[in-house]
C-alpha cells in the first residue's frame, strides 16, 4: 500500500508533492487518512488526495484486520504450545505454521494431542495474514517452501 502511495505522490502536481514531502512512513499515512472531503482541492490536486486518502485508509484497515488476525493466532498457538512461543527467533506465524505442518489431518501423527481443529483454524487465520499483507508476501511464502 506504501509503494502504491509513493507511486501516486510521485505523478502528484508539484505543490502537492511538496506539502507531503515532509511527511514519511506513519506520519505520512495518518496525514492522509485523516484528510476531509471539505479539504480537497480541485481537478487534479482533488483527484491525487481523493487517491490518497483512499490508500491511506485502506492501509489502516487492512493494519488493523492484520493486528487483529495475529491476536488470533498468538490465543491459539498460545494455548496449543506455549514452549514453541517461549522459544528464541521463532514468531507468532512462523510458529503457527511450524504447528499447521505438525497437525495436518492426512498425516498420522503419533503421541500428538493438537486437535485437527487447530489445523483448519490456522489455516484460516495465516490466509487472512497472508492475504492482508499482500500477494507478493504470500508468493514470496510459497516459493519458499517449495
Amino acid at each position: 500500500m506504501l509503494r502504491q502511495i509513493k507511486a501516486v505522490l510521485v505523478t502528484a502536481p508539484a505543490a502537492q508533492r511538496e506539502k507531503l514531502a515532509r511527511h514519511t512512513g506513519k506520519a505520512l499515512l495518518e496525514a492522509l487518512r485523516r484528510v476531509r472531503s471539505g479539504e480537497v482541492l480541485a481537478g487534479t490536486e482533488a483527484a491525487t488526495m481523493i487517491a490518497l486518502r483512499h490508500l491511506a485508509r485502506r492501509h489502516h484497515g487492512l493494519t488493523e484486520e492484520i493486528d487483529e488476525a495475529t491476536d488470533q493466532l498468538r490465543a491459539l498457538v498460545k494455548a496449543t504450545s506455549p514452549a514453541l512461543l517461549a522459544a528464541k527467533g521463532i514468531g507468532i506465524v512462523t510458529a503457527a505454521q511450524l504447528l499447521v505442518l505438525k497437525t495436518r489431518p492426512t498425516i498420522p501423527t503419533t503421541g500428538n494431542s493438537l486437535s485437527p481443529a487447530f489445523w483448519v483454524i490456522g489455516v484460516v487465520i495465516l490466509g487472512i495474514i497472508a492475504i492482508s499483507r499482500g500477494r507478493e508476501t504470500a508468493n514470496r511464502a510459497l516459493l519458499n517452501r517449495s
